[in-house]
């Protein structure tokens, strides 16, 4: 069934149920009463069963943008929200931004900057609407922390003020929902809640479908369906998501205490769009299936079965095997956040969030305190455990090590920082790219036999910057500033354009039997390439280094197209087979 979202403006008199107008706006494009709706418009229609009567006039908006929420203030500011960001006539709009048009001189500003609100990247708004006091109302896809110890999960509604900052206006799902229910928008009115659901289900001894409003009264707890959108529109509304926003002139209407809710629920999981009670943690199941990790979770209940309440938060696979944090996790420099024991393969997606303790790192060497032995995630105490992914946020301040785990691990697009041990510590057979390790107190990343190092970036740890065994590929890393050597194979290895600079030991260092191709050494404080027999070493630059440009430890290694230059050691040391030219010094002769 193909899904289309509503925008819904819902007007309701104090004497009952008067829909007044109703706004739309598909996630495609849709034939809705006769008119194609595109993605990007909002259209006002006449829920009688009338035509639409015109679409709003939000100007250009670029192809594909989704508008995601919509309230018009007045008619020359247009308060809308996209889900993409978007160049608006040289305004720049990110994702989940309050933007404000005035149709009439078709000038786009940003009503409400949802970085400047120090909201992370990749938190997106689903729903937006405007208080009659002026505040704005937003509810977010993930859980955010705010500061001041308010953390709004993906069921609450907040509240911003321009002088007060966030407070909370409703927190979660001790309302009777089903969790997993997506609630699509709210409204408030004369004290009662107004609210859509993409999908049907029963409340409160009502059923309703996805194209009803229900009207929740917070101090009788009592439920009550009042639009039943299929009867309105019979055979248009089945299957739509209605999302509640505000009617133009509405405020006269409703009254000065009237609050209205703006929202869009473009996506297949859980929305949080107001609510306001506390449900146990204990369970946080996104409708993709991922079990959800967080602080008030894995403090107050435990997340998921297999679970207790307190650090670290256990995953033995009992509930399953993907799993996303939905906030920070905080944690002393000696207990370990995330542990996970008895469980193979399994994926766990920091989704942009930092798993923080208190270790902070700084000084030539790097020195570390306060000292602990608390791993950001970790399966220390059962070597069994294999196929861990880790990816998409920050580790930093553990007491020992950022990550350390076994066999065929996962470790992408990670920042490491600040950990009292190595960065990231895997074994045989494991993939480690895109991360940035930096000042840990030891090594930045340690990957076991047989694993693949690449596009990393790792400078000033306490140790080597990258350290690998037998039979792992090494290639596209920067190396600089760590306290021994940049690079360094303990065994037969291949590694490729790499660049290793101003590190206190030797830049690259390779075991025998190593390809070493196409690599860049320079300012190191030993040699720039230490390389032992049997290796062949060809297409390199090694310069300005404080020991040899290339030293070969052993016999029988091959050498071809080497940059050598300006190392106050000397060019080569030891014996090599020259199976093509090499440049020293400005010379084609080579000593």
């Amino acid at each position: 069934m193909r899904k289309v979202v509503l925008v819904v403006v819902l007007v309701l008199m104090a004497g009952g149920a008067q829909a007044a107008t109703l706004d739309v706006s598909p996630d495609v494009a849709v034939e809705l009463w006769g008119a194609t709706i595109q993605r990007q418009d909002v259209a006002r229609d006449d829920p009688s069963g009338g035509a639409p009567g015109s679409i709003a006039d939000l100007g250009s908006l670029p192809d594909g943008a989704d508008v995601v929420g919509y309230h018009e203030a007045s008619p020359t500011r247009q308060l809308f929200v996209l889900d993409v960001t978007a160049d608006l006539g040289g305004t720049y709009a990110s994702a989940g931004d309050v933007i404000d048009y005035d149709p009439g001189t078709g000038v786009y500003q940003i009503e409400l900057d949802m970085s400047a609100l120090g909201i992370p990247d990749g938190t997106r708004v689903d729903a937006f609407g405007l208080a009659s006091s002026g505040d704005y109302i937003l509810s977010f896809d993930v859980t955010v922390d705010l500061g001041g110890g308010l953390v709004a999960s993906d069921e609450d509604l907040i509240n911003y003020s321009l002088e007060g900052g966030f407070t909370m206006l409703l927190n979660g799902s001790n309302v009777g929902l089903d969790r997993g229910l997506d609630l699509d928008a709210a409204s408030e009115l004369n004290g009662n809640l107004l609210v859509s659901f993409d999908s049907h289900g029963s409340i409160g001894g009502i059923d309703f479908a996805d194209e009803d409003v229900l009207s929740f009264d917070p101090v009788a707890s009592t439920w009550t369906n009042v639009y039943d959108g299929s009867a309105v529109h019979p055979g248009q509304w089945e299957g739509a998501d209605l999302v509640a926003v505000p009617e133009p002139g509405a405020w006269s209407l409703m009254g000065a205490g009237m609050a209205l809710l703006a929202g869009l629920a473009r996506r297949k999981r859980k929305l949080v769009l107001i609510a306001a009670l506390l449900v146990p943690a204990s369970v946080g199941m996104a409708s993709d299936g991922v079990l959800e990790i967080n602080q008030a979770c894995a403090v107050n209940t435990g997340c998921f079965s297999g679970d207790t309440a307190g650090y670290p938060v256990k995953i033995t696979g009992a509930a399953g095997h993907s799993y996303r944090l939905t906030s920070d996790l905080n944690v002393d420099q000696s207990t370990n956040a995330i542990l996970v024991q008895q469980a193979n393969n399994v994926s766990i997606d920091l989704n942009g969030f930092s798993i923080v303790g208190p270790v902070t790192c700084s000084g030539t060497p790097v020195a570390c305190t306060p000292t602990g032995v608390g791993h950001g995630v970790s399966s220390v105490g059962d070597p069994a455990v294999r196929g861990v992914s880790v990816k998409n946020g920050s580790i930093t301040g553990m007491g020992w090590y950022g990550v350390i785990l076994a066999d065929q691990s996962e470790i992408t697009n990670l920042r490491v920082s600040n950990n009292r041990g190595h960065g990231i510590v895997v074994n045989f057979g494991s993939l480690v790219s895109g991360n940035n390790a930096e000042l840990n107190g030891d090594g930045g990343i340690y990957a076991g036999d047989g694993s693949t190092v690449s596009g990393n970036v790792v400078y000033k740890n306490g140790g080597n910057g990258i350290s690998t065994s037998a039979g792992s590929t090494i290639s596209g890393n920067v190396a600089y500033e760590n306290d021994d050597d940049g690079i360094i194979c303990q065994g037969a290895c291949t590694v490729s354009a790499n660049t290793s600079y101003k590190n206190s030991g030797t830049g690259i260092n390779s075991a025998h039997g190593s390809t070493i191709s196409g690599n860049t050494s320079y300012n190191n404080g030993g040699d720039g390439f230490l390389v032992y027999r049997g290796s062949t070493v060809s297409g390199n630059t090694a310069r300005s280094n404080t020991g040899y440009g290339l030293s070969f430890q052993g016999t029988d290694s091959a050498i071809a197209h080497n940059v050598i230059s300006n190392n106050a050691a000397g060019t080569i040391l030891g014996p090599a087979i020259e199976i093509g030219p090499n440049a020293c010094n400005a010379s084609l002769t080579c000593p």
